[in-house]
């Protein structure tokens, strides 16, 4: 199958639906199609920076059940050099699900794309590269996260939060006294059920 034709298909299929909610690729009837022609370019033993490309669009429109991510990470062989264009490439669906993807990969080069996309234009682009760096360097993402506690961003704040307690940090106490009145519902939230567990640990830890 050539990818090139199925991705022609898709976008004169997009060309009628609209845009205004997340989630509109989900209606295309032919991703059975095109993920067998993502499929099939990846087995390619050599790709040319426009198949490189092609299959950036592709997994910019796979962001609901992200099939073509799940094979770039399986691809060891050209998964890198993707990342490397993915990280600029113009349509932040991709460059989150590049954020997710390295997150799932251990060589150093991984890393330093993460710390690039942390800084990306688009929030959701850098709270999805935070995540992952929190299993990649987490000395690195611990330090952004604590930054993120000022955050004007809402889910910034949100994801700061989760890091530092994942990665049991020192400065987690700081933040919860911080975002304890948080204007955000959901930071107001995670910061009570943090609070809530730690106070139970106290006491089974006094009742032994």
């Amino acid at each position: 199958m050539d990818l090139g034709i199925e991705l022609t298909r898709f976008t004169k299929w997009a060309e009628g639906i609209p845009r205004d909610a997340s989630g509109w690729e989900v209606a295309y009837p032919n991703w059975i199609s095109l993920h067998a022609a993502v499929e099939a370019t990846l087995a390619l033993e050599a790709l040319d920076p426009n198949q490189d490309q092609q299959i950036l669009d592709a997994l910019a429109r796979d962001n609901d059940a992200e099939f073509v991510l799940d094979l770039l990470v399986d691809t060891p062989a050209h998964r890198t050099r993707i990342a490397e264009a993915g990280a600029k490439h113009d349509d932040f669906e991709a460059r989150w699900q590049i954020a997710a993807m390295l997150g799932r990969c251990t060589d150093k080069r991984s890393a330093e794309l993460l710390k690039t996309l942390v800084e990306d234009e688009h929030e959701y682009v850098r709270r999805r590269a935070l995540v992952s760096l929190k299993d990649r360097d987490p000395r690195f993402a611990e330090s952004v996260a604590t930054d993120w506690i000022g955050s004007p961003h809402d889910y910034a704040r949100l994801a700061a939060v989760h890091v530092l307690h994942d990665l049991n940090s020192k400065h987690l106490q700081i933040a919860l006294d911080r975002l304890e009145n948080d204007p955000f519902e959901h930071v107001r939230g995670k910061v009570a059920k943090l609070r809530g567990s730690s106070e139970d640990e106290q006491r089974e830890q006094s009742a032994q």
